[in-house]
C-alpha cells in the first residue's frame, strides 16, 4: 500500500518575547516585573478564596454533623 501525501502549507507559531516591551503591550505595566507582580498577586487572591470557601464549607459541614434536630412537642394535645 502507497500514498501520496501533497504538502500545501507550512506554519510556524510565533510567540511575543518575554520582555519589558511585551508587558507594556498589554497595556498596564511598565516592564516584565510588573506583570509578573500582577500575576502574581492575582493567583494569590485565587488561591486565598478557594481557601476561604473550602474553610467555611468544612466548617458549615461540620456544624450540621454535630447539629441536633428535635421536634418541639405540641402546646396542646389537641383534645
Amino acid at each position: 500500500m502507497r500514498y501520496t501525501v501533497t504538502l500545501k502549507g507550512l506554519k510556524t507559531k510565533v510567540v511575543p518575547a518575554k520582555d519589558d516591551e511585551f508587558a507594556k503591550d498589554l497595556g498596564e505595566f511598565d516592564s516584565l516585573a510588573g506583570l509578573r507582580d500582577k500575576v502574581r498577586e492575582q493567583l494569590q487572591a485565587a488561591e486565598d478564596r478557594r481557601a476561604d470557601r473550602e474553610t467555611k464549607g468544612a466548617l458549615v459541614e461540620a456544624l450540621v454533623a454535630k447539629a441536633t434536630s428535635r421536634c418541639p412537642r405540641p402546646w396542646s394535645s389537641g383534645t
